[in-house]
């Protein structure tokens, strides 16, 4: 825990440094910079060894505060003033009351990575999901930051609300980008913590989210645009059927039901994958232990886009319980092959699953024959996977 210790009190003096000049200047345009610095900083002192896991890490953390830092800065050059400050600014304790609020949110949003620096670091196919989650989500917000920027300069737009771009999808795009960078993060650093890591590390996306969703980020923005547009008919339109956060809740919620399937089932399967199976005897089509991960998040995906579709079209109560007795047969496979490392009974139970994904496939095609179809590749797999399941046993 010292690295810990330290890296707060380096996160608290920094912001005392900042607050300093801000407070005698009056000035907003140190708070943003400061923010983004500090994760520099952290990252420059905390990355000692210079494994490729570690300075990939760094690399994603760094170059989301330089995009940061730019654009907060043109921002702030452009309006001179943050509304946010307005009566605080002027009083000591209270703007050194956001100064401290803000090293604290920097340093438990840099817990997560602060562990991983001082482990053990290794690349796994989760990393690999990791950095695809925390690319889309500095993608999504460097998207949405740009299209209002260029929309609340426009003199033309002047007393508007943004609805065009990736605004049309979401009211706060921006912040979803954010909780997805810090996401993508700790599952990029998931397979090198301790278990009790593990689940400090969590402080880091779930304190952003609880940051963003109910005290500083979407309430505050909330208010000021009901105050603003609240009588307007054309924004409460915009509200109504535009989601605040994520865009197709239904389609988000059942692709993250079957991921957290499969999330379960990695605990298992980490912890066996570099240990027990790879001692194993296995035939020559047994893939890479890489492909793995991405082949069946992959999966995870399609089952879930699958599931959308079919509750969209009237899936009835048989149809689902269905489905989700595949999806939790999917779990125990997991526990009995990586968990309970017992090659043969999983070979029985992934027998059993096949029968219940074409169960699925049948049942699904009486609503919406692309969710049928979706679940194919799924069904190949698992056939495949039998396959290989049964061919450790064969040579084992």
């Amino acid at each position: 825990m010292e690295p810990l210790l330290f890296a707060f009190l380096i996160t608290m003096l920094i912001q005392l440094l900042m607050f300093i000049p801000a407070f005698l200047f009056k000035t907003d345009k140190l708070t943003d910079m400061s923010y983004g610095l500090t994760f520099i900083i952290l990252v420059l002192l905390f990355v000692k060894d210079l494994s490729l896991p570690k300075l990939l890490l760094g690399a994603m953390i760094i170059i989301w505060a330089v995009r940061l830092i730019t654009y907060l800065f043109i921002r702030i050059r452009k309006i001179q003033k943050d509304k946010r400050f307005d009566g605080i600014r002027e009083n000591f304790l209270k703007f050194l009351g956001f100064w401290t609020l803000q090293g604290v949110s920097v340093f438990l949003i840099m817990i997560c990575s602060l562990l991983y620096f001082d482990s053990v670091a290794v690349f796994s196919s989760l990393s690999i999901i990791g950095l695809f989650i925390w690319l889309s989500g500095l993608l999504i917000e460097g998207i949405a930051d740009y299209q209002k920027f260029t929309f609340n300069n426009n003199p033309k737009n002047k007393g508007k609300w943004i609805s065009s771009g990736v605004w049309k999808y979401s009211r706060h795009p921006n912040y979803l980008g954010e909780i997805m960078c810090w996401v993508g993060i700790y599952v990029f650093s998931f397979t090198s913590l301790s278990q009790i890591n593990k689940l400090i590390a969590l402080i880091s996306p779930v304190f952003i989210t609880f940051l963003l969703l109910f005290v500083s980020g979407i309430p505050i923005l909330e208010k000021k645009a009901d105050e603003k547009w609240g009588k307007d008919k054309k924004y409460l339109q915009y509200k109504k059927k535009t989601s605040v956060l994520i865009p197709y809740q239904g389609l988000i919620l059942s692709v993250a039901i079957c991921l957290s399937a499969g999330f379960i089932g990695s605990f298992f399967t980490i912890s066996s994958i570099g240990s027990w199976y790879s001692t194993l005897n296995k035939p020559f089509f047994n893939p890479p232990n890489w492909l793995f991960g991405p082949v069946w998040t992959f999966l995870y995906i399609l089952m879930g886009i699958s599931l959308y579709l079919a509750v969209k079209n009237g899936a009835d109560k048989k149809t689902l319980i269905i489905f989700s007795q595949q999806l939790l047969l999917n779990t125990v496979w997991s526990i009995l092959f990586f968990g309970l490392q017992n090659p043969f009974f999983a070979f029985i139970e992934i027998i059993i699953l096949w029968l219940f994904i074409f169960l699925t496939i049948l049942s699904f095609s009486k609503y919406s024959r692309l969710s049928a179809y979706l679940l194919l590749p799924y069904l190949f797999w698992v056939t495949f996977a039998a396959f290989l399941n049964s061919a450790i046993i064969y040579l084992n």
